[in-house]
């Protein structure tokens, strides 16, 4: 099992003998470039000059063209790039991630660090240079990595489940109805809704209430809209590749094919996770598909299990602090995918799972002249996402309304947006916020920069906001919802 070593540190993290770059530090190109990712059996090691210095710091990546993290991403694959020693040995200099554009262009490079230091570049994302992405795209294909390409573009929708098996498209612009389909089983509720990479599948966990999970994958783009059902838990989120979908089912998590379901791997978990007969477990992905943060917890203890979805390994268990009593996890990762928090109830933890670090964030926010401990407020508080520096919280039990923002580094409170309305249920994508108000069961979409209002339906009674998923249009169709006749499959 590959192991990742995490340090604890409280409140302050000091850089202490840790080599800092600069912005603009240059030693010239590497000499060697190591590259690991989805679908590769092995490590690609390449030391021929042509190939490793375009793919030199500054060559793969463009640094004068900074951009947004993608809301789309292809499979990711890490580079790590050395020098060589006087006495011939390798030593490593940065870690680089590299991501195909999915629709045509330039693909995409998330700069992780500098090894065993930081930059100004840490956690920031660039386009690839045209040259630089041809040779990437040529090295992998020669490793029989067949990267997707000009697919065909997808836009958000917002998926809305109610009773009876029914799920509703909503146009996350506008809020208005797009497509409907309807399970022919009634007795299913649907519990989960995760969409394919490509924007023609959409895969649905659902229940019968009685403890019986089955998950389904529907395909948008068939004719008939064909439908496969096979007994098995809660789709939690595709692989970096968006071949094979990541199932939770029991003590284990399941690998299934993204097209047929079919069963291709089980990952235990009952191995790395303390022995608790009473213990809970949450499972949060990673934007970029890349990790799976795996919780587990109990009135006494908690831990962190974070998954590698490339390698299928989990690093070194994290024992965090005795939870507070009656404690309900919370967790969100940053749009840009650099970091993940964990709220307790009393505590806000910060992990970055690549630079192996936990911190204790935030016990307390400050309101003007004033801090206020995370565990004073009157309900228990959830995350609404996390972009630009900015935590954004909620209250979904009141009696505190709206969404504030705090930032990540000194915890001062920022905004306060909609402070008249209690939002049961908020989720961060598509450049806006969109919110449930708590009683109307009005869903609002909000301006991600000024908490303005830009778009507000009524949802019907039992509808609830489940998740942001892209799809093709072209495939998502209008009209009377559609009845899906799923057929079993073992």
């Amino acid at each position: 099992m590959k192991t990742l070593r995490f340090v604890l540190c409280i409140a302050i993290v000091t850089a202490a003998g840790l080599a800092v770059l600069p912005r603009a530090s240059a030693k010239g190109p590497a000499d060697r470039v190591t590259i690991t990712g989805p679908g590769l059996d092995e490590m690609i090691d390449i030391t021929d000059p042509d190939i490793v210095e375009p793919l030199s710091m500054a060559m793969l990546e463009d640094f004068e063209q900074s951009i947004n993290m993608p809301e789309r991403l292809g499979p990711g694959y890490e580079l790590t790039r050395y020098f060589r020693l006087e006495d011939g040995t390798y030593r490593p200099i940065d870690q680089v991630a590299y991501y195909p554009n999915l629709y045509g262009g330039s693909g995409y490079v998330n700069y992780i660090g500098i090894v065993n230091g930081w930059s100004g570049y840490d956690g920031e994302w660039f386009r690839a240079r045209e040259e630089a992405d041809r040779l990437m795209r040529q090295v992998l294909f020669e490793h029989d990595i067949l990267l997707p390409a000009n697919l065909l573009p997808v836009e958000p929708y917002l998926a809305v489940t109610g009773s009876g098996g029914t799920l509703r498209l909503l146009d996350a612009a506008t809020l208005d109805d797009a497509s409907a389909l309807h399970l022919d089983d009634k007795g299913a509720s649907l519990e989960g809704v995760v969409g394919s990479l490509d924007g023609q599948r959409l895969y649905l966990s659902t229940s019968n209430g009685a403890g019986v999970t089955d998950q389904r994958v529907v395909n948008l783009a068939s004719a008939r809209r064909n439908c496969f059902v096979t007994q098995a838990g809660r789709a939690l989120t595709l692989t970096s590749g968006g071949h094979q979908l990541v199932v939770e089912s029991g003590d284990t998590l399941e690998i299934r094919g993204a097209e047929d379901l079919d069963l291709l791997a089980s990952i235990p978990l009952s191995k790395p996770l303390p022995d608790a007969g009473t213990s809970r477990r949450a499972y949060f992905p990673s934007p970029d598909r890349r990790w799976l943060i795996v919780l587990v917890y109990d009135a006494e203890q908690a831990a962190i299990h974070p998954l590698d979805l490339n390698t299928g390994e989990f690093a070194s268990p994290v024992l965090l602090d005795a939870p507070p009593p009656g404690a309900v996890f919370v967790g969100q990762w940053e749009a840009n995918g650099g970091r993940f928090h964990l709220f307790d109830g009393e505590r806000i933890y910060a992990i970055d799972v690549r630079r192996q670090l936990i911190t204790i964030e935030r016990t307390y926010i400050g309101r003007g002249e004033d801090a206020v401990k995370l565990a004073d407020f009157d309900g228990r508080l959830a995350f609404a996402g996390a972009r630009q520096e900015l935590l954004y919280l909620y209250s979904p039990a009141g009696p505190d309304g709206g969404v504030f923002a705090v930032q990540i580094s000194g915890g001062q409170q920022r905004h306060l947006w909609q402070p008249d309305r209690v939002f049961s249920y908020v989720i961060y994508g598509a450049g806006r916020f969109f919110a449930v108000e708590d009683g109307t069961n009005e869903l609002v979409a909000l301006d991600a920069d000024s908490g303005a209002v830009v778009a507000s339906r009524s949802l019907e009674p039992g509808e609830r906001l489940a998740a942001l998923v892209w799809l093709s249009p072209e495939w998502v169709g209008s009209g009377p919802a559609e009845a899906l006749a799923c057929i079993p499959r073992q």
